[in-house]
């Protein structure tokens, strides 16, 4: 997983990030490519596409049901909390998006 953060393009990093995670779903370093990748695709993608924030946003509330007691999963709560998103990964209601 290391060397995946180590690339210095964005968009190969989360490629690598990516691939990390389908060939070790369950490896040792995957709470922290969950978060990684969640990070790329919110601030350095989501600021020109939505969906890419969303997948990011959604990956933040996979990551804390999957690894609910890991560090990675406490700072994906933090993520959520400041970005009004709740962690069970629902997201805000139609309401509280107008």
């Amino acid at each position: 997983m290391r060397w995946a953060l180590a690339h210095a393009d964005r968009r190969e990093r989360a490629r690598q990030l990516e691939k990390c995670l389908a060939a070790y779903p369950a490896g040792d370093a995957s709470a922290e490519a969950m978060f990684q990748l969640a990070e790329l695709e919110i601030h350095t993608f989501g600021s020109e596409d939505e969906e890419s924030r969303r997948r990011g946003l959604a990956r933040l509330a996979e990551l804390v049901q999957t690894h609910p007691d890991s560090c990675w999963a406490r700072r994906a709560r933090d993520r959520l909390d400041v970005t009004n998103v709740p962690s069970s990964g629902a997201g805000p209601s139609p309401e509280e998006s107008q």
